[in-house]
């Protein structure tokens, strides 16, 4: 079944045009490109203007690592105290207290940095301080840059901790599988932290490569909604009459190179606001024939069901049921 006739086929079964679908990528989307990264970032390059225009270091800092933003609050640290040392050796280490007899140049450095640091933190153990006008002054700036700074790092520090934010497990594959007599396109994740997650929602999407471009189209779901994310949640979307799989084999869909995009939502009740996720399944992550093992044990010893997170990309080979 051709690109044309597919889409044709779909708009007449759904009521509407495909375009209507596009969450925001267009239709001129070819080749072997993703439509969204598997961490939820959108797959795109972005060129034509300057650097300082586009970084938002607020956001990178907000969202970075904790070794990442450690990593780089230690090194803005070492480089304010080295520039106002290089400050205080032109001005003079004699003007800070320091007695330059027997000092090497290197030696001299290293206590107009630890007097930089004594001052940028206000702490100023009293062995050196400013004596004369340009060493005060220097001095006087570099606290008042201290205080701006340290006011800076408590606050994003604070947004880190502040900043609401779910760690979901996705299953690296998409699977076909059996489902009710027919076969289901699945995929599941598990919320890997301990935190409560209620009203979650999903959405699924679509987009087929077909030839006058890419075409998206909504996957009606078994399920797309849950009260609360206590365990995993498998995410099944019917190929049946309605589903734009329907009557293709696992090489006619492969052929279109489909991209599964995912939205979830849902209220985290720690922080008390509605948290977003994003992934996608590329063609390269759908496996034909299988079915997830469990991931839920229950024991007559424990008075629990038990989660195991480590098992959420377990699976197992299977026949599908024959279809006409």
């Amino acid at each position: 079944m051709e690109g044309k006739s597919f889409g044709n086929r779909l708009q007449q079964t759904f009521g509407f045009k495909s375009t209507d679908n596009d969450p925001g990528f267009g239709n001129r989307v070819y080749g072997d490109s993703r439509l969204l990264n598997p961490n939820g970032t959108a797959n795109v390059i972005r060129k034509g203007i300057p650097f300082y225009k586009s970084a938002h270091f607020y956001r990178f800092l907000i969202n970075s690592s904790w070794p990442t933003f450690l990593a780089l609050v230690l090194l803005f640290y070492f480089c304010i105290n080295a520039f106002f040392a290089t400050l205080y050796l032109l001005v003079g280490v004699s003007q800070i207290g320091v007695t330059t007899e027997g000092l090497s140049l290197w030696q001299q450095f290293w206590e107009a940095f630890y007097f930089s640091a004594q001052t940028l933190t206000t702490v100023g153990y009293g062995r050196i301080n400013p004596i004369g006008w340009l060493s005060g002054a220097v001095s006087s700036i570099e606290a008042l840059v201290g205080l701006l700074c340290f006011a800076l790092a408590t606050g994003l520090v604070y947004s880190r901790f502040a900043k609401p934010n779910i760690k979901l497990r996705f299953s690296k594959s998409i699977i076909v599988a059996p489902y009710r007599d027919i076969t289901g396109l699945m995929f599941r994740f598990v919320n890997e932290r301990s935190t409560q997650i209620v009203e979650v929602e999903a959405t699924c999407l679509v987009s087929f490569e077909e030839e006058s471009g890419r075409r998206f189209y909504p996957l009606q779901l078994e399920r797309d909604k849950i009260t609360m994310l206590a365990l995993n949640w498998t995410i099944v979307h019917p190929i049946d009459e309605n589903s734009p799989f329907y009557g293709l084999s696992a090489e006619e869909i492969l052929h279109k190179k489909p991209e599964v995009l995912v939205m979830i939502k849902g209220f985290e009740e720690t922080f008390g606001q509605t948290v977003y996720n994003r992934t996608s399944y590329d063609w390269n992550q759908w496996k034909f024939g299988y079915r997830f093992d469990p991931v839920t044990e229950f024991k007559s010893t424990s008075n629990a069901p038990i989660l195991h997170l480590d098992r959420i990309d377990c699976m197992q080979e299977t026949p599908l049921p024959q279809t006409n």
